[in-house]
């Protein structure tokens, strides 16, 4: 698999072997707290650039190439949760044209901010913008879209197939395909492919065969 979504930020921490005792650096989180990064996480090994330790228990396990750690955040706070966390990217809402309206969700400057404090330690920031988009929003959706492009977002989560196909035309950013879209079988892969997707979120109902023959198309 090329990435995980891990929805409890604490579970990154409770790991075998994590080194709690190294300080890495700190950075200005959103209530202007300092905090810390420690130990062996994700991040650390990008910062340092040294060679990937797993944590893992078993023969060779260091031979194997870790999946991208992705994690939601429905604020900046929980944005910096998961960059302490160690998550390697961050899916977040904007304030519309996102199926995550129930989270407190991002103002644009909290948005800008957040991608660009992310970024500081190499977490990627990816925007959902998976709603069904009705003609009459399509301008303001591409407006938002290209605003979130313009603050730093390195892709955007999409639902509608129309608008993937404007976004493609309009803007130069990584397109990954929602949950919402309904893709759950090789012949979506391929199609999701063709229209400009790069990746495709995954319904937890798809066994490890069906999500690995999709593969070779995303």
């Amino acid at each position: 698999f090329n990435k995980c979504t891990v929805r409890d930020v604490a579970t990154l921490t409770n790991i075998p072997n994590f080194d709690r005792g190294r300080h890495i650096g700190s950075i200005k989180p959103y209530n202007n707290t300092p905090f810390k990064f420690f130990g062996s996480t994700f991040l650390e090994r990008k910062v340092e650039k040294t060679p990937h330790t797993n944590y893992l228990q078993g023969e060779n396990m260091e031979k194997r190439i870790l999946p991208e750690l992705l994690a939601p955040a429905g604020s900046p706070l929980a944005l910096d949760a998961a960059i302490e966390g160690g998550a390697d990217a961050i899916y977040v809402g904007g304030l519309a044209f996102n199926a995550r309206i129930n989270a407190k969700n991002f103002t644009p400057e909290e948005l800008r901010e957040s991608i660009a404090r992310a970024h500081a330690y190499g977490v990627k920031i990816y925007i959902a913008a998976n709603t069904l988009i009705h003609d009459r929003e399509l301008e303001d959706y591409l407006r938002a879209a290209e605003q979130a492009y313009l603050f730093g977002a390195d892709a955007l989560i999409v639902a509608d197939l129309g608008a993937a196909r404007e976004l493609k035309k309009r803007i130069p950013i990584e397109l990954h395909a929602s949950t919402q879209l309904s893709g759950h079988n090789v012949a979506a892969a391929k199609m999701l492919s063709d229209v400009g997707f790069s990746r495709r979120v995954c319904a937890r109902e798809m066994s490890r065969e069906e999500i690995s023959m999709g593969l070779r198309w995303l």
